[in-house]
C-alpha cells in the first residue's frame, strides 16, 4: 500500500469520484471530513498563506482505499515559527475515510507511519476523533501512538429511533423541566412563527451571522464577556460555512422569525444521513428570558418526529447541563497530540529544570571541560621535560580559572529573580520596577499558574467544551512566556511549573532550584504577598539574601505594562492561546485609562 500526498485544489478535485465514493460505503465516514465539506474549508482558507493542502491518500493495487485530508498551518508559539499539522476542516467529528472491503488498522497504519516519516512539521493536532473511530482504535493499541492519545469531550446525543411522536418523547419524561411553560410564554407576548429554511435561502448565512454577533456583543457590554467571539467575524471560517451553505441539501436551520421576517432567534445543523448534526445557536438579545434553547430545541423534535428521516440529533461537542438535560446518551471524542522538539532553541520547556533558568548548574570552567592525556601513555623523557613547564601552566590555568569563576559570579550578581504568585503580578506586584532599562537579565519564576473558576467557565463558553487540565495548563504557560517577552525578558527566564494548582512542596522545590542556580542573584519577593514566607524561609536556610519589594500602589501605565496586558489579551486559539487572563487585563488596562482595543 502506498501513499500521496495531495497539495492543491486541482488535485482535491480529481478526487472527488473515489472520496463521494467512500463517504457513501463507509459507515464510519464523518460528515466534516466528506470532500464537500473539506473543499468548502480548502476553498477558503487556501486564500490565507499560513495554510497548505496536506491530503494523504492510501491507495491499495492502484485503487483509493483511504484518505486523511489534512493541512499544514504555520502558527507562533513563543514568538517562534512552528508548523502544525491539523485537519483539513472544521467540526465537531473528523477522522478518516476508509474504503470498508479493507482492514481499517492497516490503512491506518500506513497513513500514520507516513506522518511520523514527515519532518516538515513540529505540532500534530488531530482534533475530534469519535471514540469508536478507527483512527482511534488504532492508536490505543499502538504503543506509538496510545501515549499521544486524550479523552477530550462529551457529545450528547438524542436517539430518534422508534420514537413516534414529540407526545411520545413527552410521555416518557424526556422534555426538560418548564420548557412547554416558556414556550407558550413566548408565543403569547411576541409575534413569531416557527420555520425550517435549507441552505442559504433568504441570505439565511449571513442574517445568521448578524444575529450572532448581536448576541456577542450584548454579552461583552451586559455581562462583561470580553472573551466572547463569533464565527462570523472570521472571514475564513464564514467562507467555509458559505461553501457549506451554498451546496444543496447540507445545511438546514430552524429558527423563530417575526412578522417582518426578521430572525429571532436559529438553530443551524448540517444533515449527514439519517443525523442532524447541530453547528451554531443563537438568539436576540431582547429575548433572552425565554429559554430559547430549549423552546427551539422542542419545535425542532416536534417538526423531524412529524416528517421523519432523522433517526439521531447530535447536539455537537461539549458537556453543557442544557444538553444532558434532552437526553442521557452521549459519545466521546479523543485529539491526537504529538509535539516535537523546538528546532531553533535549545530550551527543553518552560518549567524549571536544572538544564535553563533557575535549576540552571553554573557553567563548567575550562579547567573541568579539558580532556587531559595520561602521563601512563606519555614517554618518560616527555614527561621529565614537561614537569617545570606542567606546573607553571598549572598556576596560569589556576589564574584563568579563578577569574572565569569572578567573572561569572559578577555576571550571575546582575541576574533579578522575580518570584510571581500569580499570573498578573508582573503588573500589580512588579509594575514600578516594569519601566526600567533591560529586562534581558530578569527572571520571572512563577509559583501558582493558575485559573480562578470564573476565568475556567468564561474559556469553556467560548471554546463551545470544557478544556482539560493538560491544555490549560499548557496555554497559562504560553501566555506567562508573551508576557515576559512583552518586556524582554527571553522565554528561557520565564519558568512557570507544569501543571495547575501546583501544591506547596511544589512550589518548595522550585524556589530551591532557583535559588540553588543563582546564589549570587538578587531575589525579590512582595511584601506580604503569598509567597513571602516559603521564599524567605528557603533563602535563609541556604543562605541566600533576599530584596522585599512593596507592590505597586496603582496600576502601571507605562508602554511596558501596556505591552505585558496586551499579552494576555491576545486570543488566537489555533496556536492554544486562550486569553485566559484576559479578564483581570482588561480591568488593568480600564484603571490605567489605555486603549480598549
Amino acid at each position: 500500500m502506498q501513499v500521496d500526498v495531495v497539495r492543491d485544489a486541482d488535485g482535491l478535485a480529481a478526487l472527488a469520484a473515489d472520496w463521494t465514493r467512500l463517504d457513501r460505503t463507509d459507515p464510519r465516514a464523518e460528515f466534516y471530513t466528506t470532500h464537500a465539506c473539506v473543499q468548502a474549508w480548502w476553498a477558503a482558507f487556501g486564500e490565507d498563506a499560513a495554510y497548505d493542502l496536506h491530503v494523504l491518500v492510501a491507495r491499495h493495487n492502484g485503487a483509493v482505499a483511504g484518505i486523511l485530508p489534512l493541512a499544514r498551518q504555520r502558527i507562533s508559539v513563543r514568538k517562534e515559527s512552528r508548523t502544525m499539522l491539523r485537519f483539513a476542516s472544521h467540526g465537531d467529528w473528523m477522522g478518516l475515510v476508509c474504503d470498508p472491503a479493507l482492514d481499517p488498522r492497516t490503512v491506518c497504519r500506513v497513513l500514520l507511519a507516513r506522518i511520523d516519516a514527515d519532518d516538515s512539521w513540529d505540532l500534530l493536532s488531530l482534533d475530534n476523533l469519535r471514540a469508536t473511530s478507527a483512527l482511534a482504535a488504532y492508536a490505543l493499541g499502538s504503543d506509538r501512538w496510545n501515549p499521544h492519545l486524550a479523552h477530550r469531550v462529551e457529545h450528547p446525543r438524542i436517539d430518534l429511533v422508534g420514537v413516534e411522536s414529540l407526545a411520545a418523547f413527552e410521555a416518557a419524561g424526556r422534555v426538560p423541566a418548564k420548557t412547554r411553560k416558556y414556550r407558550a410564554r413566548l408565543l403569547r407576548d411576541h409575534d413569531v412563527r416557527f420555520v425550517v429554511r435549507e441552505g442559504d435561502e433568504g441570505d439565511l448565512l449571513a442574517r445568521l451571522g448578524r444575529l450572532h454577533a448581536l448576541e456577542k456583543d450584548h454579552l461583552v457590554r451586559e455581562q462583561g464577556r470580553r472573551e466572547r467571539h463569533s464565527w462570523f467575524e472570521d472571514p475564513l471560517r464564514r467562507g467555509h460555512y458559505a461553501g457549506l451553505f451554498a451546496a444543496p441539501g447540507l445545511a438546514v436551520t430552524f429558527g423563530y422569525e417575526g412578522p417582518d421576517g426578521e430572525l429571532l432567534a436559529a438553530r443551524s445543523t448540517f444533515r449527514h444521513g439519517r443525523t442532524l448534526l447541530s453547528w451554531t445557536s443563537t438568539y436576540h438579545p431582547d429575548l433572552r428570558d425565554y429559554r430559547l434553547g430549549k423552546v427551539i430545541q422542542y419545535d425542532i423534535l416536534d417538526h423531524v418526529l412529524r416528517h421523519g428521516g432523522v433517526d439521531v440529533f447530535d447536539f455537537g461537542a461539549g458537556r453543557y447541563p442544557w444538553k444532558f438535560e434532552w437526553t442521557t446518551a452521549f459519545e466521546s471524542s479523543y485529539r491526537l497530540r504529538l509535539e516535537r522538539p523546538s528546532r531553533g532553541s535549545s530550551v527543553s520547556g518552560s518549567a524549571v529544570s536544572r538544564r535553563d533558568g533557575p535549576g540552571c548548574a553554573v557553567p563548567e570552567s575550562a579547567a573541568t571541560t579539558r580532556t587531559h592525556e595520561p602521563a601512563s601513555e606519555r614517554g618518560p623523557a616527555q614527561v621529565g621535560l614537561n614537569e617545570g613547564l606542567g606546573r607553571r601552566i598549572g598556576r596560569g590555568v589556576g589564574r584563568r580559572v579563578g577569574r572565569m569563576r569572578t567573572t561569572i559570579a559578577q555576571r550571575l550578581s546582575r541576574e533579578e529573580i522575580w518570584y510571581l504568585a500569580r499570573p498578573g503580578d508582573e503588573l500589580t506586584v512588579w509594575g514600578a520596577l516594569l519601566e526600567r532599562g533591560s529586562l534581558a537579565h530578569v527572571h520571572l519564576v512563577h509559583l501558582g499558574p493558575w485559573a480562578t473558576t470564573r476565568q475556567r467557565r468564561m474559556l469553556d463558553a467560548e471554546l463551545k467544551d470544557p478544556i482539560t487540565d493538560e491544555a490549560l495548563a499548557q496555554a497559562i504557560r504560553d501566555e506567562l512566556t508573551a508576557a515576559g517577552e512583552a518586556i524582554g525578558i527571553p522565554p528561557g527566564n520565564v519558568h512557570a511549573l507544569p501543571h495547575l494548582a501546583p501544591s506547596g512542596w511544589a512550589r518548595r522545590v522550585a524556589v530551591r532550584e532557583a535559588l540553588a542556580a543563582y546564589p549570587h542573584a538578587t531575589h525579590r519577593i512582595a511584601v506580604g504577598g503569598p509567597t513571602t514566607d516559603l521564599v524567605r524561609a528557603e533563602a535563609d536556610r541556604v543562605g541566600v539574601r533576599v530584596v522585599e519589594v512593596t507592590p505597586a500602589a496603582a496600576t502601571p501605565t507605562g508602554r511596558r505594562a501596556q505591552a505585558v496586558i496586551a499579552a494576555y489579551r491576545l486570543w488566537d486559539p489555533d496556536s492554544g492561546r486562550y486569553a485566559v487572563h484576559r479578564t483581570p487585563a482588561s480591568r488593568f488596562l480600564a484603571e490605567s485609562a489605555g486603549p480598549q482595543d
